[in-house]
């Protein structure tokens, strides 16, 4: 490393840079000098010489500093496609792809149409219990799937078998439980309602789906779609999620909406058990 001082080098770096509009000043100052204070007697072609000559640096100056701006635009765009060709070389790292699922209040409480799917929605239905219910009064369409708990569906022991306790079921029959609790709870509150234009869905399957969804808007120019893929056994610590929209990612956006809207056909409309 050099043993030159900083200020030197600064200088130096200065010098260089504007080395021809230091020239100019010198030049300029020259031919002042000559004419107010040594009384040269300078002819009209001298003089037109010098003007010129100052003329010529600066041009000479503009010049170089276009050269200069251009070469360092070059430089740093010559930069900028080496960067992102290194990030899309074929394809976006997954690292940039997966994320986990935001908070979703606000999506709740502004969508116009909400689809949700998943084995129990537990974690769902106990956060946005209270948004849900404020949408569907606002107007909102809601539709649900989850697994069916009936002994006749395969969905509770599906999930059970792929889960981290392959052997006890009851804590799915738990989760369910308390997601019914709250379903159950939302329905007899829109059943109440009157004037109301939303709309609140509930359908059951009976397998465990392999991926949740949360859907947002999907008719509309805004509409988003949060998808999370279910783990199986140890993974379950590691969320894998992605949130596709319909402005940028319409064919795979469409995918997913059609996923629901087939599985949606294909389960059984969920009716709250009469209590006594």
């Amino acid at each position: 490393m050099s043993d030159r001082p900083k200020w030197l080098t600064a200088t130096l770096e200065f010098l260089l840079d504007n080395f021809t509009v230091l020239a100019t000043i010198a030049y300029a100052s020259y031919i002042i000098y000559r004419q107010e204070f040594e009384e040269a007697d300078i002819s009209t072609n001298q003089l037109i010489t010098g003007i010129l000559a100052v003329l010529g640096l600066l041009a000479t100056s503009e010049l170089i500093e276009r050269y200069r701006r251009l070469s360092k635009i070059e430089k740093s765009t010559d930069k900028l496609v080496s960067m992102v060709q290194k990030e899309i070389v074929d394809r976006p790292s997954a690292i940039r792809f997966f994320e986990n699922t935001p908070i979703l209040d606000a999506f709740f409480k502004s969508a116009h149409t909400i689809e949700l799917m998943g084995v129990t929605l537990t974690s769902t239905l106990d956060k946005q219990a209270s948004n849900i219910r404020e949408a569907i009064n606002n107007g909102a369409k809601v539709r649900v799937i989850l697994a069916n708990p009936s002994s006749k569906s395969l969905a509770i022991k599906m999930a059970t078998l792929r889960s981290e306790e392959p052997h006890v079921e009851t804590y799915f029959k738990k989760k369910l439980d308390s997601s019914f609790e709250v379903l159950e709870y939302m329905k007899r509150m829109h059943n109440d309602q009157t004037g109301k234009s939303g709309s609140f869905e509930v359908r059951l399957v009976n397998y465990a789906p392999s991926f949740g969804i949360a859907s947002f808007d999907f008719g509309q120019p805004n509409g988003i779609v949060f998808v999370e893929i279910y783990s199986h056994g140890s993974g379950y610590d590691t969320q894998i999620a992605f949130n596709l929209t319909r402005k940028r990612d319409e064919n795979w956006f469409r995918y997913f909406q059609n996923q629901f809207e087939d599985i949606w056909r294909n389960s059984v409309e969920w009716k709250p058990e009469k209590k006594n």
